[in-house]
């Protein structure tokens, strides 16, 4: 089922990336006033923790090879047992223990997330990946400026349970002070069943800050019975070549940053250059 040659995630490495001049800053945004009053939806689906917002009023705007303006459906994460895993790309052979996934679709080319999750081009996702820092004030990180999550973790424990998720201003999605424009593009999969390869990817190159009891709390929500385990932790899939052996157009990674000299560029990457133009 999750058989392919554009799959995700995948290792995202400096020295194999392509600088492309085109790739402008990340940004989200909403339409219209933010609402405290909102409320978004919070839930423990038995394989993630995940927060669903209302239907396109919250987005993320990409510029580069495809220009667009995507509506965010949900954001969900990805963590390890302990620190030394949890995130499912790696940067320069590290992995991270926490990795968020904003999850968006093209709603001027699809009319619902269903449509365009089987689509051509459908999804956008942007991915951020979280070190562990005992030393940084809780008030400084990511996760303490969205609102009341982390307090609503313990309504969610139980698999399949749902909460209420009071809204926060969506800019703090993407709180990373510049480092939205250091980022990894490549066309590549959703990282669970289908594994649909129509998602256009984004991943901050920086990680972000978070204390070692935001990410416990996230350990302490529980997976259904079936699982091996009883809370919730190594949720991720593993990273997969950019480039199988049976490739027949080959998968170029591209970076936003620090231009590399086109003469250290590898064969390789030189054909999918001139592929891509031409």
């Amino acid at each position: 089922m999750c058989d392919g040659v554009r799959q995700s995630p995948i290792p995202l490495e400096y020295g194999k990336a392509l600088y492309d001049p085109n790739l402008k800053p990340v940004s989200v945004y909403q339409n219209g006033k933010f609402s405290a009053s909102e409320n978004f939806t919070m839930e423990n689906n038995g394989h993630t923790l995940m927060v669903s917002l209302p239907s396109c009023k919250y987005f993320l705007q990409l510029n580069g090879k495809k220009d667009g303006v995507f509506c965010i459906k949900q954001f969900h994460f990805h963590w390890g047992i302990n620190s030394s895993v949890g995130s499912e790309h790696t940067i320069e052979g590290k992995a991270f223990p926490l990795e968020m996934h904003i999850v968006t679709y093209d709603n001027n080319l699809y009319p619902n997330f269903s449509e365009a999750s089987k689509g051509v081009d459908g999804l956008a996702v942007l991915g951020l990946v979280f070190h562990e820092d005992r030393t940084i004030p809780v008030q400084n990180t990511m996760l303490y400026k969205m609102g009341v999550f982390l307090q609503k973790v313990d309504k969610v424990k139980h698999p399949m349970a749902k909460a209420d998720l009071p809204a926060f201003p969506v800019t703090a999605l993407l709180d990373v002070g510049s480092a939205n424009t250091k980022f990894y593009r490549y066309d590549g999969s959703l990282t669970t069943p289908p594994c649909t390869e129509n998602v256009y990817w984004t991943v901050i190159s920086t990680s972000i800050p978070v204390r070692p009891e935001q990410l416990n709390a996230m350990r302490y929500i529980e997976y259904p019975t079936s699982e091996n385990l009883r809370n919730m932790g190594n949720n991720f899939r593993t990273p997969k070549q950019i480039n199988p052996e049976d490739v027949v157009v080959p998968r170029v990674v591209f970076r936003s940053w620090n231009p590399a000299s086109r003469a250290n560029l590898s064969p390789l990457l030189l054909l999918s250059i001139i592929i891509l133009r031409f």
